[in-house]
């Protein structure tokens, strides 16, 4: 019986030429998806770097949230989950939960008014836990270091506007 190969180019042309698009198409999503969450990470890690606070510009007298005097994009990808949902659930959950609650509890100090002190210093320390958890993450994946460039000058500063709150 004579199967039709009669050289090794005809079993590459007729089988593995067809088998690895075959492959190569079913784990081009996952791979794309893998590609998103590192440039996203690496975004993350880009823009925290810049997340530290600017002690200079207020001169020790505002309320510890307007010392981030930037925005960023991965934080307005992380507040819009409904139209950033397959994205953001592609994420590590560890990071984009930390993310998350750093940035509500960010949002929620600088809605709250400077009178109501000790809501400002949970939401404070609650920032301060949430960033921990972020740049922990970070560090401790692409070998970073967020927590001694970001997270210790807000330990800083928010210790020591609220000396209570202990990091």
């Amino acid at each position: 019986m004579k199967l039709g190969f009669e050289s090794v180019q005809d079993i590459v042309g007729v089988l593995l030429v067809p088998i690895s698009a075959a492959l190569l198409a079913a784990f081009w999503p996952s791979l794309s998806a893998r590609r998103r969450r590192i440039n996203f990470e690496d975004l993350i890690m880009r823009e925290l770097e810049e997340a530290a606070p600017h002690k200079n510009s207020m001169g020790g007298t505002a309320p510890w949230h307007e010392y981030l005097t930037k925005r960023f994009l991965h934080e307005q990808i992380i507040e819009h989950p409904v139209e950033n949902a397959d994205f953001v659930l592609s994420l590590k959950p560890e990071l984009s939960y930390n993310l998350s609650q750093m940035w509500i509890e960010f949002n929620k100090a600088k809605a709250e008014s400077e009178d109501n002190r000790s809501s400002l210093r949970d939401h404070a320390a609650q920032f301060l836990w949430y960033l921990h958890g972020t740049v922990t993450f970070l560090d401790d994946r692409h070998g970073t270091s967020l927590a001694e460039k970001v997270w210790t000058p807000w330990k800083e500063l928010i210790e020591a506007e609220y000396p209570e709150v202990q990091a």
